[in-house]
């Protein structure tokens, strides 16, 4: 009896492997390599090119998605070249959250420099384009509001102080 037991663990361990059931979770892995980052001075803007690379070969479809593109699924396709896709941006200095979508599934760079709550239990990518300390610096700031109408309070909310209206 001892023996038909272990007989009928094996078949089952066997039919898992041979396709008949799937006994453990499937982990789908990829490769993200990182940007490069040429200053363009004459238009004040850097060129930033993206590059992901997936570990799974075949055709996917890649779209980058961030700040710099108002979270747009479709606006920049990566286009594939010997199995890298890639892409370019020309953007101002300043530090943009972004991620890659990899057919439908949404991607954070493993080698990003920094990264931040995506607000869906997830990470989004950070790159600074630019110096960090020149984008991440002090600076003092005057908002000026002339309202149309009797108001009797203003409030400015925003990043500064977490949305906060007080």
């Amino acid at each position: 009896m001892k023996n038909l037991i272990l007989i009928f663990i094996a078949l089952l361990t066997g039919c898992s492997t041979l396709g008949f059931g799937d006994f453990s979770e499937e982990k789908v892995e990829y490769k993200t390599d990182r940007v490069e980052k040429t200053d363009t001075s004459t238009s004040g803007k850097i060129s930033v090119k993206f590059t992901y690379q997936p570990l799974i070969g075949g055709k996917h479809e890649v779209f980058l998605a961030g700040d710099f593109n108002n979270w747009s699924q479709t606006e920049t396709l990566m286009k594939e070249i010997d199995g890298i896709y890639e892409t370019t941006l020309y953007l101002k200095k300043g530090e943009y959250a972004y991620k890659f979508i990899v057919d439908g599934q949404w991607l954070s760079d493993d080698n990003a420099d920094d990264f931040v709550d995506d607000g869906f239990g997830g990470q989004n990518s950070i790159i600074y384009v630019g110096n960090k300390e020149d984008i991440n610096a002090l600076r003092m700031v005057d908002f000026l509001h002339r309202p149309n109408n009797i108001v009797k309070e203003v409030y400015l909310v925003g990043s500064m102080n977490d949305w906060n209206q007080k």
